[in-house]
């Protein structure tokens, strides 16, 4: 017997097929606010993303245990699939990032400010420079340091002995940071399946996240009665 849903046929799956419809919804919503991250010019646009990927991210497991429960078998395997979640540090990580960023008010992550450093005292670099104010540096260690500046503001200096300015712009850094969550504290992760990870950048761990979920799904629709 076949049954449908929307548009899609499942004939003889343990899961129920409107589970695997609704995890693949919430996946192309993680996905989305996951395309959005990188683009994002104020930290606080990252935040809004960031909470959408989280939400619809948890919201797969949701929505699989929720259709396992229609067949024992089924509902064995996201047994072990929830306790490697338990289990593993990454995925660990992102459900109480989750409950953290839903109940709490710190937001997961933290942005380390943008940082122009002008005038370095450098080997081969200029000691003798002029601003556009026309202040005049001489045999200075740094003439500028900004933090958190617009790179169009960035100012510009004119050599008066013939050698290069030295300057510097680090751009602003976003991290992933430890959270808390029923008052126990999780840091970033440190390994996911058995490999060790040094990941701080939250859209390099959210895609290792997203790959894991694709698969998830996956293994959850084609899994069936023998």
């Amino acid at each position: 017997m076949m049954r449908l849903v929307g548009s899609e046929f499942f004939e003889g799956t343990t899961m129920d097929p409107k589970a695997i419809v609704k995890a693949r919804s919430r996946c192309r919503l993680a996905e989305d606010a996951f395309s959005k991250l990188d683009s994002c010019e104020k930290y606080l646009d990252f935040c809004d993303f960031w909470y959408q990927f989280l939400i619809n991210a948890s919201g797969i497991f949701t929505v699989l245990e929720q259709g396992a429960k229609m067949d024992q078998r089924c509902f064995n395997w996201y047994g072990n699939k929830k306790s490697e979640r338990k289990r593993d540090p990454l995925l660990s990580y992102f459900h109480h990032a989750r409950n953290s960023d839903e109940h709490g008010l710190d937001f997961g992550t933290e942005v380390t400010p943008n940082k122009f450093i002008g005038g370095i005292k450098a080997e081969g670099a200029s000691r003798r420079f002029m601003d556009e104010g026309g202040n005049i540096y001489e045999d200075v260690g740094a003439a500028f340091e900004l933090t958190n500046v617009n790179p169009s503001d960035i100012p510009k200096f004119t050599s008066l002995d013939g050698k290069p300015v030295s300057s510097q712009f680090t751009p602003a850094k976003i991290s992933l940071v430890a959270v808390t969550d029923r008052g126990r504290v999780y840091h970033p992760p440190n390994e996911h399946l058995g490999t060790p990870m040094n990941v701080t950048n939250p859209v390099e761990a959210a895609a290792i996240l997203l790959e894991y979920l694709r698969h998830l799904i996956d293994e959850a629709e084609g899994f069936r009665r023998p």
